[in-house]
C-alpha cells in the first residue's frame, strides 16, 4: 500500500509527498489529496490502496543519521547502571549504588569516571560487594574495573589468582601475576566468556531502534571496532538503516546476502583505535590503511588526542587518502584542521560531550586546548565535510542535544566552551540531516515534525517529531 504525507512543509511551502515502493514518488500541490481524508484509504494509480497522514503543516526533514554510535553497547548501557556523574559523584555514592544495584543480581555499571573514586582495583570493590560479581565500564568504554568474583565469573582469574588471559597485557596484573582487576579495552575476553543469551541482546537492540525512531533517526553507522558476523546479525534487529565499521578482516558477506538485503546493512570503514601510551608501529599502520584502500574501503581512525590526531594524519598523509575519515577530532587546533581540509579527510564529531562534560573538561584540560575541543564552526569554514554523531552510549543518544550543544557550547553549569566554534541552528540539525535532496526517486527515510521548520529550529527538541519513516514505513508515530 502506498502512503502520502499530506500538508507538509518543505522549503518553506506547503506540499504533499506520495511514497511508492520505499520511495518518493512525487512532491506537489495539497490539492491532489484535499479530498481524501487523514487516515483514509484512497485509490492511487493504477487502483493502488494509499493511506493519507495529514501532516498539519509539519517540517519534513530528511531522515536523521547518527555517524558514530555503539548499538550493542547502548543495547547493553539501557539495562545497567549508572555509577558517574552526574548521577553518582562521590565515593560514598559510588558504594550505595552498587550495593543496591548487587542486591538484585551480577551488576554492570556504566559511565564511571575517576573523579568520582580514582580507578579501583579488585581489593576496593570487593570491600564494596564480595559475593557478586561486578563489573564497572570507565566511560570512554576503554577500561573495565571487575570485583575477584566478576574475574572469576568470567574465567579471567581463578583460585591461584591468574586464569585465562593470563598473558594478555590487555588484564592488569601485579607484580605476583595477580589480576589487579582492571581490564584496558579488553571487551572481547567479557564478551567471549560473559556475554548475555542472544536473544536478550535482541531485545535491547529493538529497545535501542525504537528510541532511535523516536528522535528521527533513520540510520547508524556502527563504529564499533570488533564487529564481526554476529554482531551483525544482531544490528539486523533494527529498523533503521546500518553502516558497519569493523577490523579490516570483516566481511558482510559472512552474515548472509538475505539478512543484508532485507536489514539494508551495508559494510563501513576499517576501524582503527589508536591510544597515546601504546601507539602502534607507524609503517604497520600505513601497511593496513593501504590494505583497506586496496579493500575498497576507507579507514575511520579514533583520534580523542592531539597525539593521536598527529599520529593519524601522518599516517594517511602517507598511505593517501580514499573516503577515510576521523572519530572525534576532540582536540584539533587550526593547524589540524588545515591538514584534515587539505588531505580531504571527513570528521565524525560528537558535539554533546561538550554539554556533558565541559565542566571537567574546563577544570581538566590545558587552557591552551580549550579552543581546540570539539571543533565544529572551524572544520565547516575549511570544508571540511563533519557529520554529526551521538557516541552513544558513550555520550547521549539524543542527536537533538548534540545539535543544541553545536549552537550553544554550553556546559551544564552554564559556563562556554570554545565560543568561535558555535554554528548555527540549520547548520546543527544538517550535521545529521545531511544534504541529500527530497526529490521524486529518492529513498523515502523521512521525518515529520509536529511544528514548522523555523519553529524547531528554535528549540532543536526531539519532541517535536511526529512521525520517522524508513523506506517508506513508519517506524515511529507520536499522533
Amino acid at each position: 500500500m502506498g502512503l502520502i504525507l499530506r500538508d507538509v512543509e518543505l522549503d518553506g511551502s506547503i506540499v504533499s509527498v506520495r511514497i511508492d515502493r520505499g520511495v518518493i514518488a512525487s512532491i506537489g500541490d495539497r490539492a491532489a489529496v484535499t479530498a481524501a481524508g487523514p487516515g483514509t484509504v484512497t485509490a492511487g494509480p493504477g487502483g493502488q490502496r494509499v493511506e493519507v497522514i495529514d501532516g498539519q503543516g509539519g517540517a519534513l526533514l530528511r531522515g536523521l543519521h547518527d555517524h558514530h554510535i555503539h548499538v550493542l553497547a547502548l543495547a547493553a548501557a539501557m539495562r545497567s547502571v549508572r555509577v558517574g556523574p552526574p548521577e553518582v559523584g562521590t565515593a560514598d555514592e559510588f558504594a550505595v549504588a552498587l550495593r543496591a544495584a548487587a542486591a538484585r543480581g551480577p551488576v554492570r555499571a556504566v559511565g564511571y569516571h575517576e573523579r568520582v573514586a580514582g580507578l579501583p582495583d579488585r581489593d576496593a570493590l570487593d570491600r564494596i560487594v564480595a559475593d557478586t560479581a561486578v563489573r564497572v565500564q570507565h566511560r570512554s568504554g576503554a577500561l573495565w574495573l571487575l570485583n575477584s568474583a566478576a574475574l572469576l565469573a568470567t574465567g579471567l582469574d581463578d583460585q591461584d589468582g591468574r586464569g585465562a588471559g593470563a598473558d594478555d597485557p590487555r588484564v592488569e596484573r601485579d607484580a605476583s601475576g595477580r589480576a589487579t582487576g582492571r581490564l584496558w579495552r579488553a571487551d572481547d575476553l567479557l564478551r567471549t566468556r560473559d556475554t548475555p543469551i542472544d536473544a536478550d541482546i535482541a531485545d535491547g537492540v529493538a529497545s535501542v531502534g525504537a528510541l532511535l525512531a523516536r528522535a528521527g533517526v533513520t540510520a547508524v553507522t556502527d563504529a564499533t571496532v570488533s564487529n564481526d558476523a554476529r554482531t551483525v546479525a544482531l544490528l539486523a534487529e533494527l529498523p533503521q538503516r546500518v553502516r558497519v565499521m569493523g577490523p579490516l578482516e570483516f566481511d558482510i558477506g559472512d552474515v548472509g546476502s538475505e539478512l543484508i538485503a532485507a536489514a539494508s546493512i551495508t559494510r563501513g570503514e576499517v576501524k582503527l583505535l589508536l591510544d597515546d601510551d601504546g601507539l602502534p608501529e607507524f609503517d604497520a599502520t600505513v601497511a593496513v590503511v593501504r590494505s583497506a584502500h586496496a579493500a575498497g574501503r576507507g579507514v575511520a581512525v579514533h583520534c580523542v588526542t592531539l597525539v593521536q590526531l598527529r599520529f593519524a594524519l601522518e599516517v594517511l598523509r602517507t598511505a593517501g587518502v580514499r573516503g577515510d575519515r576521523i572519530e572525534h577530532a576532540a582536540v584539533a587546533p587550526p593547524d589540524a584542521i588545515t591538514a584534515i581540509g587539505r588531505l580531504g579527510l571527513a570528521v565524525a564529531t560528537q558535539p554533546a560531550f561538550v554539554a556533558e562534560r565541559g565542566d571537567e573538561y574546563l577544570d581538566d584540560v590545558d587552557p591552551r586546548d580549550l579552543g581546540a575541543l570539539y571543533p565544529i564552526g572551524s572544520l565547516l569554514a575549511a570544508a571540511v565535510p563533519t557529520l554529526g554523531s551521538t557516541d552513544a552510549p558513550y555520550g547521549t543518544a539524543d542527536p537533538w542535544t548534540a545539535m543544541r550543544a553545536a549552537v550553544d557550547r554550553r556546559t551544564r553549569s552554564g559556563a562556554v566552551v570554545g565560543t568561535s566554534e558555535r554554528i548555527a541552528p540549520a547548520a546543527a540539525l544538517a550535521l545529521f540531516e545531511g544534504d541529500r535532496p527530497l526529490v521524486s526517486g529518492a529513498p523515502a527515510d523521512l521525518v515529520v515534525l509536529a511544528v514548522p521548520r523555523v519553529t524547531a529550529l528554535g528549540r532543536l527538541d526531539k519532541s517535536d517529531v511526529m512521525l520517522t519513516l524508513v523506506a517508506g514505513d513508519v517506524v515511529h508515530d507520536a499522533r
